[in-house]
């Protein structure tokens, strides 16, 4: 769901992340995020995980915004006191756009996402990240870990309809 944007030949691109040169914007910006995501969790899974939960738990915020916009859906709202146009927050779209979520995601993600980074008695990630309030240990929690496992799962929904075509060389 959260890279659907990425159509198959984005996906293959050879064409380097730094030379937008020879790829529209929006194409750019999809190689951008997937080469992003890709050295991400290429850390986190080989051990880095304090990149992988400070640098992935601000991008699902990001991603569910993509993932609301991608299906029609208006994430910003107006503040008419101040004049300006605002993203929601992770929060906010909790709130105001859980159906919605619900009706993207399905109703089981949506509520391990909030009860893993949103709703307290759970480990309440996201909060605590961006307020710097982890300590030294906690990016190796099994909290933690779960948190950043959790996002490559949903990363790797879009690919969930091509299971069967993938293997692996050692497979055969």
């Amino acid at each position: 769901m959260f890279l659907t944007s990425c159509s198959q030949e984005n996906w293959n691109s050879t064409v380097p992340y730094s030379d937008p040169s020879n790829q529209s914007f929006a194409d750019n910006q999809v190689t951008l995020i997937r080469d992003f995501f890709r050295r991400l969790f290429t850390r986190f899974f080989q051990g880095d995980f304090i990149s992988g939960l400070y640098i992935l738990t601000p991008l699902l915020e990001a991603s569910l915004r993509h993932v609301l916009k991608s299906h029609g859906h208006d994430v910003t709202k107006m503040d008419d006191a101040t004049k300006t146009q605002e993203d929601r927050t992770i929060s906010s779209l909790f709130e105001q756009m859980r159906d919605e979520l619900d009706s993207i995601l399905g109703m089981a993600i949506v509520t391990d996402i909030e009860n893993v980074f949103l709703k307290k008695p759970g480990p309440y990630i996201r909060h605590s990240i961006a307020h710097g309030l982890l300590q030294d240990g906690e990016p190796y929690s099994d909290d933690a870990l779960y948190a950043c496992w959790l996002i490559f799962q949903l990363c790797m929904l879009p690919l969930s309809p091509y299971r069967d075509d993938l293997t692996v060389r050692f497979d055969s």
